[in-house]
Protein backbone atom coordinates (compact mmCIF):
# COMPACT_ATOMS: atom_id res chain seq x y z
CA UNK A 1 0.00 0.00 0.00
CA UNK A 2 1.34 3.74 -0.52
CA UNK A 3 2.31 5.54 2.50
CA UNK A 4 -0.07 8.30 2.30
CA UNK A 5 -3.13 6.08 1.72
CA UNK A 6 -1.79 4.13 5.14
CA UNK A 7 -0.63 7.24 7.12
CA UNK A 8 -2.45 8.26 10.29
CA UNK A 9 -3.21 11.09 12.24
CA UNK A 10 -3.60 12.25 15.73
CA UNK A 11 -4.47 15.56 17.15
CA UNK A 12 -3.63 16.02 21.31
CA UNK A 13 -4.79 19.25 23.02
CA UNK A 14 -3.47 18.93 27.07
CA UNK A 15 -4.49 21.56 29.65
CA UNK A 16 -2.35 21.44 32.30
CA UNK A 17 -4.17 23.05 35.55
CA UNK A 18 -2.95 24.66 38.50
CA UNK A 19 -3.36 21.93 40.40
CA UNK A 20 -1.33 19.62 37.86
CA UNK A 21 -4.38 17.62 36.70
CA UNK A 22 -4.67 17.86 33.19
CA UNK A 23 -7.41 17.25 30.27
CA UNK A 24 -6.72 16.34 27.43
CA UNK A 25 -8.97 16.38 24.00
CA UNK A 26 -7.67 13.77 21.02
CA UNK A 27 -9.31 13.34 17.40
CA UNK A 28 -7.70 10.50 15.98
CA UNK A 29 -7.93 9.52 11.75
CA UNK A 30 -7.18 6.16 10.98
CA UNK A 31 -6.40 4.86 7.73
CA UNK A 32 -5.10 1.96 6.39
CA UNK A 33 -4.98 -1.66 8.15
CA UNK A 34 -6.27 0.48 11.44
CA UNK A 35 -8.84 2.16 9.08
CA UNK A 36 -10.20 -1.44 8.90
CA UNK A 37 -9.82 -2.65 12.39
CA UNK A 38 -11.58 0.58 13.69
CA UNK A 39 -14.41 0.46 10.82
CA UNK A 40 -15.37 -3.18 11.73
CA UNK A 41 -15.44 -1.74 15.47
CA UNK A 42 -17.82 0.90 14.50
CA UNK A 43 -20.14 -1.09 12.19
CA UNK A 44 -20.27 -4.42 14.19
CA UNK A 45 -20.28 -3.96 17.83
CA UNK A 46 -22.37 -2.56 20.41
CA UNK A 47 -21.24 0.64 22.20
CA UNK A 48 -20.61 -1.21 25.33
CA UNK A 49 -17.98 -2.98 23.10
CA UNK A 50 -16.67 0.15 21.84
CA UNK A 51 -15.95 1.86 24.89
CA UNK A 52 -14.18 -1.33 26.44
CA UNK A 53 -11.75 -1.30 23.23
CA UNK A 54 -11.39 2.56 23.35
CA UNK A 55 -10.47 2.39 27.23
CA UNK A 56 -7.74 0.04 26.21
CA UNK A 57 -6.45 1.56 22.74
CA UNK A 58 -5.76 5.37 24.37
CA UNK A 59 -2.12 6.08 25.23
CA UNK A 60 -1.83 6.54 29.12
CA UNK A 61 -1.81 4.70 31.71
CA UNK A 62 -4.18 6.44 34.74
CA UNK A 63 -7.29 8.36 33.25
CA UNK A 64 -10.99 9.49 33.39
CA UNK A 65 -12.43 8.83 29.83
CA UNK A 66 -15.72 11.82 30.07
CA UNK A 67 -16.45 11.43 25.60
CA UNK A 68 -15.79 9.94 23.13
CA UNK A 69 -17.31 10.14 19.31
CA UNK A 70 -16.54 8.16 15.71
CA UNK A 71 -17.52 9.13 13.12
CA UNK A 72 -17.69 7.97 9.11
CA UNK A 73 -18.53 10.94 7.13
CA UNK A 74 -19.49 8.28 3.87
CA UNK A 75 -19.86 4.85 3.29
CA UNK A 76 -17.24 4.60 0.45
CA UNK A 77 -14.60 7.17 2.85
CA UNK A 78 -11.81 5.22 3.43
CA UNK A 79 -10.78 6.69 7.17
CA UNK A 80 -12.63 7.14 10.56
CA UNK A 81 -12.62 9.64 13.05
CA UNK A 82 -12.33 9.24 17.11
CA UNK A 83 -12.48 12.02 19.01
CA UNK A 84 -11.97 11.66 22.52
CA UNK A 85 -11.95 14.08 25.91
CA UNK A 86 -10.55 12.81 29.43
CA UNK A 87 -8.68 13.84 32.27
CA UNK A 88 -5.05 12.57 32.53
CA UNK A 89 -3.65 11.93 36.40
CA UNK A 90 -0.05 12.96 36.78
CA UNK A 91 2.20 13.70 33.96
CA UNK A 92 3.49 16.88 35.72
CA UNK A 93 6.29 16.78 38.45
CA UNK A 94 8.03 18.73 40.38
CA UNK A 95 11.95 19.49 40.32
CA UNK A 96 13.28 22.07 42.21
CA UNK A 97 11.68 25.64 41.41
CA UNK A 98 10.25 24.55 38.81
CA UNK A 99 7.93 21.48 36.80
CA UNK A 100 7.92 18.86 34.50
CA UNK A 101 7.03 16.94 32.02
CA UNK A 102 7.75 14.05 29.33
CA UNK A 103 5.77 15.09 26.09
CA UNK A 104 3.42 11.93 24.57
CA UNK A 105 5.05 9.44 23.06
CA UNK A 106 4.84 7.70 19.59
CA UNK A 107 3.42 5.13 21.12
CA UNK A 108 5.90 2.13 19.40
CA UNK A 109 5.42 -1.45 21.46
CA UNK A 110 8.43 -2.65 22.82
CA UNK A 111 10.92 -4.29 20.96
CA UNK A 112 12.53 -7.84 21.56
CA UNK A 113 16.11 -7.44 22.48
CA UNK A 114 18.97 -8.35 19.85
CA UNK A 115 20.26 -10.77 22.61
CA UNK A 116 17.27 -12.83 22.38
CA UNK A 117 15.91 -11.99 19.07
CA UNK A 118 17.11 -14.93 16.05
CA UNK A 119 13.95 -14.25 13.80
CA UNK A 120 13.29 -11.65 11.16
CA UNK A 121 10.70 -8.79 11.04
CA UNK A 122 8.06 -8.67 8.45
CA UNK A 123 6.43 -4.89 8.18
CA UNK A 124 3.99 -6.02 5.16
CA UNK A 125 2.77 -2.37 4.82
CA UNK A 126 4.34 0.75 5.87
CA UNK A 127 3.60 2.30 9.44
CA UNK A 128 3.34 6.36 9.10
CA UNK A 129 1.31 8.84 11.90
CA UNK A 130 1.01 12.33 12.10
CA UNK A 131 0.96 13.91 15.18
CA UNK A 132 0.31 17.60 16.48
CA UNK A 133 0.53 17.90 20.22
CA UNK A 134 -0.46 20.83 22.14
CA UNK A 135 0.55 21.51 26.05
CA UNK A 136 -1.62 24.80 27.38
CA UNK A 137 0.18 25.93 30.79
CA UNK A 138 -2.14 27.56 33.38
CA UNK A 139 -2.17 31.29 33.44
CA UNK A 140 1.33 32.82 34.38
CA UNK A 141 3.43 29.93 33.72
CA UNK A 142 5.72 29.91 31.02
CA UNK A 143 8.05 26.82 29.14
CA UNK A 144 11.82 27.56 30.42
CA UNK A 145 13.33 24.24 28.55
CA UNK A 146 12.48 22.28 25.37
CA UNK A 147 14.46 19.29 23.75
CA UNK A 148 16.27 19.93 20.17
CA UNK A 149 14.11 19.54 17.23
CA UNK A 150 15.34 16.06 15.67
CA UNK A 151 15.23 14.38 12.56
CA UNK A 152 16.41 10.64 12.18
CA UNK A 153 16.20 8.92 9.19
CA UNK A 154 17.74 5.59 7.56
CA UNK A 155 16.29 2.66 5.22
CA UNK A 156 13.88 1.43 8.11
CA UNK A 157 11.99 4.59 8.38
CA UNK A 158 12.32 8.48 9.40
CA UNK A 159 10.92 9.92 12.68
CA UNK A 160 11.23 14.14 12.55
CA UNK A 161 9.93 15.86 15.86
CA UNK A 162 9.39 20.12 15.82
CA UNK A 163 8.87 22.21 19.07
CA UNK A 164 7.21 25.83 19.08
CA UNK A 165 7.49 27.38 21.68
CA UNK A 166 5.24 29.84 22.43
CA UNK A 167 5.30 30.82 26.21
CA UNK A 168 2.28 29.39 27.86
CA UNK A 169 1.64 27.37 24.45
CA UNK A 170 3.77 24.08 23.28
CA UNK A 171 3.14 22.69 20.07
CA UNK A 172 4.79 19.66 18.86
CA UNK A 173 4.86 18.54 15.22
CA UNK A 174 5.87 14.84 14.54
CA UNK A 175 6.10 12.42 11.97
CA UNK A 176 6.91 8.31 12.14
CA UNK A 177 7.31 6.56 9.33
CA UNK A 178 8.62 2.99 9.33
CA UNK A 179 9.04 1.35 6.05
CA UNK A 180 7.35 -1.61 4.24
CA UNK A 181 10.14 -4.61 4.49
CA UNK A 182 11.76 -7.82 5.60
CA UNK A 183 14.23 -7.16 8.06
CA UNK A 184 16.65 -10.12 8.65
CA UNK A 185 18.14 -11.23 11.65
CA UNK A 186 21.64 -9.69 11.45
CA UNK A 187 20.06 -6.58 10.45
CA UNK A 188 17.77 -6.34 13.59
CA UNK A 189 20.09 -4.83 15.92
CA UNK A 190 20.62 -1.57 13.77
CA UNK A 191 16.76 -2.01 13.36
CA UNK A 192 16.45 -1.91 17.22
CA UNK A 193 18.94 1.00 17.57
CA UNK A 194 16.83 3.27 15.42
CA UNK A 195 13.54 2.54 17.53
CA UNK A 196 15.74 2.77 20.86
CA UNK A 197 16.54 6.19 19.46
CA UNK A 198 13.31 7.52 19.34
CA UNK A 199 12.00 6.12 22.50
CA UNK A 200 15.25 7.50 24.35
CA UNK A 201 14.32 11.24 22.76
CA UNK A 202 10.77 10.85 24.10
CA UNK A 203 11.60 10.75 27.50
CA UNK A 204 13.18 14.13 27.59
CA UNK A 205 12.13 16.81 30.05
CA UNK A 206 9.98 19.80 28.98
CA UNK A 207 10.31 22.52 32.21
CA UNK A 208 8.59 24.97 32.68
CA UNK A 209 7.70 27.42 36.06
Amino acid sequence: LEAEKVANSRKFIFKITDDGGTRVSIIFTFRGAEFEAINNLLMNYSKEDQNEVIHNFLPFNAFDLYDWKMIKNGRDEQYVTLSVSAEINQIVNPIGDQYYFSFQRTGIPEMESPQVRNLPVMLPYPLETYDTITYILPAGKRITEIPEDKLLESKYGKYSVKFANQGETLIIYRHFKLNAQYINAKDYQEFYNFIAFIKSHEKLKILFR
